[in-house]
């Protein structure tokens, strides 16, 4: 069994927005490991969230539309792309501002991580186009579910005019599985409160699959005792591999195999992307959920 690990984005060669800064997003990308070894180096991820927004703030101040030419070596080059370059005239404003980064909890490190990859990557805070994602990819929104009426959380509001709802909103990872326009099909990720499905009835785990930085080989013999005892532990249904991601992740994150729809509007953050292959098994154990 195979692990990846971090390394740092100042291993390429683009020149960070956030050059001054000493620490850079985190990535996991591939890396040869012997079999059966498990080494995934963490870091201290503490970060000033202030000085974020202090760069958010002057970038905004002097915001080029389209993009300034001094950008050209360190952005994605979808960005360059026509139809992206139109979408960004016409949806910018909504999606670059520090209002719109504080649509995120900065209080929480792997936000700041994705808040500061989007400014290197794609001189944004949010997606302003679906053509900047890919089939795949995995995002972070912010997430709104209904609360029941007798029910008192932290973080819970009221909305409506003529009615009473209580609302609370979440961060969430999610997989891009399909692009419909200004729609997305994802399969959203959950924790439980960083619990796993440990903590759930094993009825649900059908309806779930393991998201993990584990590459498994196919060779019974050398894996199968690994494998058998992650089995008691995990969903029955192949587990969603990572390609690469730019923020740490929970060992409990199951993907749901029941689909829902996210827009534009939802603000998205880019936070990785998980193996092709991967991509095909998951839209497979999606259709056959779907019945």
């Amino acid at each position: 069994m195979q692990r990846f690990t971090y390394h740092s984005s100042s291993s390429t060669d683009r020149t960070s927005y956030f050059a001054n800064r000493s620490e850079s997003y985190p990535r996991i990308s591939s890396h040869s490991l012997s079999s059966r070894q498990s080494t995934v180096s963490r870091r201290n991820y503490s970060y000033d969230a202030s000085a974020y927004l202090e760069n958010l703030q002057e970038r905004v101040d002097t915001l080029e539309v389209p993009l300034p030419t001094n950008a050209q070596d360190r952005l994605n080059p979808t960005v360059h792309d026509p139809a992206v370059e139109y979408d960004r005239r016409q949806n910018h404003a909504d999606h670059m501002s520090v209002k719109a980064a504080h649509q995120f909890d900065m209080s929480l490190p792997h936000v700041v991580d994705l808040l500061r990859y989007m400014m290197d990557a794609y001189d944004t805070v949010t997606v302003y186009t679906t053509n900047l994602l890919e089939e795949g990819m995995l995002i972070y929104y912010p997430d709104p579910y209904v609360v029941p009426p007798n029910r008192s959380a932290a973080g819970v509001y009221k909305v409506g005019d003529n009615f009473d709802v209580k609302v609370k909103v979440k961060g969430r990872f999610a997989i891009v599985v399909r692009k419909f326009g200004t729609n997305i099909k994802v399969a959203p990720v959950y924790t439980f409160n960083d619990q796993g499905l440990s903590s759930k009835p094993r009825g649900m785990w059908k309806e779930y699959a393991h998201l993990t930085d584990e590459v498994y080989n196919d060779d019974p013999e050398e894996e199968g005792e690994i494998l058998e005892g992650l089995r008691a532990l995990r969903p029955p249904n192949k587990p969603v591999q990572i390609g690469e991601v730019f923020c740490r992740f929970k060992d409990t994150a199951a993907v749901h195999l029941l689909t829902t729809t996210v827009t534009l509007s939802s603000q998205i953050l880019i936070a990785g992307t998980i193996t092709p292959e991967a991509l095909v098994s998951l839209r497979a154990m999606i259709a056959k959920m779907d019945g």
